[in-house]
């Protein structure tokens, strides 16, 4: 299980029930982008600080974006999350499902396989990568909400 970033911020338990299920903690990132709002090198997006606030099944966080935080993870069994940000006069609310962390680092590592070496390697990898395993960490991808 990943340890919680030193530097992130961590969330408040609402309930003792949600605490006791914890396994551990996964650092997400957390990010807020204004789209075309300038040109960049690499993309058309530039981010921003914004007001955040995130809530789980039995605990939340308050934030200002960008931001790491420190989300719990309860194995496979976890329950969407819903996250909302606001700056001056918009604002944007987005849900998030839970999703297996090792099997999408797998099934990565296993395209970067085929695309360098051989796409025969490659798809063997991916395949064998696809099926859940007992000790894969479970959490949420990296968010980000566009304005």
């Amino acid at each position: 299980m990943t340890q919680p970033a030193a530097d992130g911020t961590n969330v408040t338990f609402t309930n003792a029930a949600a605490k006791q299920g914890v396994i551990g903690f996964v650092p997400t990132r957390v990010e807020t982008v204004e789209q075309g709002a300038g040109i960049t090198l690499n993309s058309q997006e530039q981010s921003f600080a914004a007001a955040c606030e995130l809530n789980g099944d039995g605990f939340s966080a308050t934030f200002k974006s960008p931001a790491t935080i420190n989300l719990p993870s309860y194995g496979d069994i976890e329950k969407p999350i819903t996250l909302e940000c606001s700056n001056r006069d918009k604002t944007r609310k987005q849900t998030y499902k839970v999703v297996n962390l090792s099997q999408k680092k797998r099934t990565g590592n296993a395209i970067a396989v085929g695309v360098l070496l051989s796409p025969l390697a490659g798809g063997i990898m991916a395949g064998t990568g696809a099926a859940p395993k007992d000790q894969d960490v479970y959490g949420y991808s990296n968010m980000k909400l566009s304005f």
